[in-house]
């Protein structure tokens, strides 16, 4: 996973670099031809249309003029809209190479580069800046979209919804947090003879982790990579219990379908055996798995997933505390999330809570109080708060409020596919044992999983939570290639 550092170690960084440039704004061009080329790759040909850059009046802005000066001699019909006084030889660079300047949206805009404020961002767009970026079919960001808070990702009303973000050196801990961000691109800066962008922030101490998956190729620049990946294929001695035996307690009669899916998707993460605690005739559709009539009478388990469609009654809380005060590795989903919120039941560091946000939203409420903060600041308090980890999923997931997973796509926003989840993570982390490494992982192989069950042979389209759980296997396979 890529380091993820605040904005102060970044603002301490670039003055440390701007010292070191032998000219002016060697560094603000050296960022504008990372976005000029994030820009080309984006929108491909000239032809596709025009182009708007939205520059604000620091040095964001002028990396967003100087890179609009270096699209214009691609070919490109640039223009510009500026906000407050423009960086003097930025603006002077950009009219040079032949730009315009424009005051309202124009239909025919095809990229908007949003350069108004960068790590300053702290307020939305208004007005005409507003409208061009809503408008627009493509949306690029210089460091941070404007209106996200570049330390924790808490968006700003109007804030802007990028389809990607050139970031410098590493990513911001806002990036850790905010899908507003989209695909987070990652560009290296060296100047001449002094360490390059990355290197200098290395010293710093990181403010979180991001991991971004899937996503398209950019001009050689890089997007921040997993973690080490726990490669489950059986080795020589293996056998049906070596590689972790998972419980699952999912499903009900009102609710079959989370545990067939979560059953399912247990299955094709792991080569080991998985019990399943319900109704027998889950293996007319699941026959790999051995079925118990209850936690209590099941076998020896590495791991526990509970929760998903299994009911808030009297006997879905005791199932919960039993399982809990085994002390073993759990995943607490759906359902069970309902019940810590009803009653303060001891967990303890092997368990993780995975909560969408309205159910962490419902939680918080409960244990710390009204839901307030950022969502990084309230995960790590909801986590002190329950004495385990806290997987808070979404486009960007994270753990614990410090470790960020992009997903890349948002295929997975269909119902059932956090049931899906829970038998991955169950499996995973029955193979691990580590909640935080068990958690990054499979939320990568559910993110690949929901890209290959949305691929079809005319292209992308919307797929259902069953078809990810089948996919499971195939984005395993992904994974262990290229890690």
């Amino acid at each position: 996973m890529k380091p993820a550092y605040s904005v102060e170690a970044v603002r301490a960084t670039e003055e440390q670099l701007l010292a070191l440039q032998s000219e002016p704004d060697q560094l603000m061009q050296l960022a504008a031809d990372a976005v000029a080329r994030a820009a080309t790759d984006l929108l491909g040909d000239p032809t596709r249309g025009p182009v708007v850059i939205l520059a604000g009046p620091g040095g964001n802005g002028g990396d967003g003029l100087y890179a609009g000066a270096a699209l214009l001699k691609e070919g490109y019909e640039v223009s510009a809209h500026v906000l407050g006084p423009a960086q003097p030889r930025a603006l002077d660079a950009f009219l040079a190479a032949g730009g315009t300047m424009c005051a309202q949206p124009s239909p025919d805009t095809a990229l908007v580069i949003d350069a108004v404020a960068g790590l300053g961002s702290a307020r939305g767009l208004d007005g005409a800046a507003l409208e061009i970026a809503s408008r627009a079919p493509l949306v690029l960001a210089v460091d941070m979209p404007t209106g996200i808070d570049a330390n924790t990702g808490q968006a700003a009303d109007n804030a802007v919804r990028a389809h990607a973000t050139v970031t410098f050196g590493a990513p911001r801990a806002g990036h850790v947090h905010a899908p507003e961000c989209g695909e987070v691109v990652i560009a290296d800066l060296a100047l001449p003879g002094a360490p390059t962008f990355a290197a200098a922030l290395a010293r710093y101490e990181p403010a979180g982790y991001l991991n971004h998956i899937g996503g398209r190729a950019w001009f050689g620049a890089e997007k921040a990579g997993g973690p080490p990946f726990y490669d489950p294929t059986p080795g020589i001695d293996a056998n049906k219990y070596s590689g972790g035996v998972v419980g699952i307690a999912a499903g009900s009669q009102q609710y079959p379908g989370a545990g067939i899916l979560a059953a399912t998707a247990a299955v094709r993460a792991t080569p080991a055996m998985v019990r399943f605690i319900g109704d027998s005739a889950i293996t007319n559709l699941v026959p790999e798995l051995v079925v118990h009539a209850s936690v209590k009478e099941a076998g020896r388990v590495q791991a526990w997933v509970v929760g998903p469609g299994r009911g808030t009654n009297a006997q879905a809380m005791a199932e919960l505390e039993h399982i809990v005060n085994q002390g073993l590795p759990t995943v607490i989903d759906a359902d069970a999330i309902t019940l810590l919120a009803q009653r303060d039941i001891a967990l303890h560091e092997q368990v993780i809570v995975t909560p969408h946000w309205g159910e962490f939203q419902r939680l918080y409420s409960a244990l710390v109080g009204p839901p307030e903060g950022s969502r990084a600041e309230m995960s790590r308090e909801l986590a002190a708060r329950l004495g385990c980890h806290v997987l808070l999923k979404g486009r960007v997931s994270t753990v614990d409020g410090f470790y960020g997973i992009n997903a890349g796509n948002s295929f997975a926003a269909t119902p059932g596919s956090g049931d899906v989840l829970s038998g991955i993570l169950g499996a995973t982390l029955a193979m691990r044992g580590d909640p935080v490494a068990s958690a990054l992982q499979a939320v990568a192989i559910q993110a690949h999983a929901a890209e290959i069950a949305a691929t079809t042979a005319e292209g992308y389209a919307p797929c259902s939570a069953s078809q990810i759980a089948e996919a499971v296997q195939q984005a395993t396979a992904r994974m262990i290639r290229t890690n």
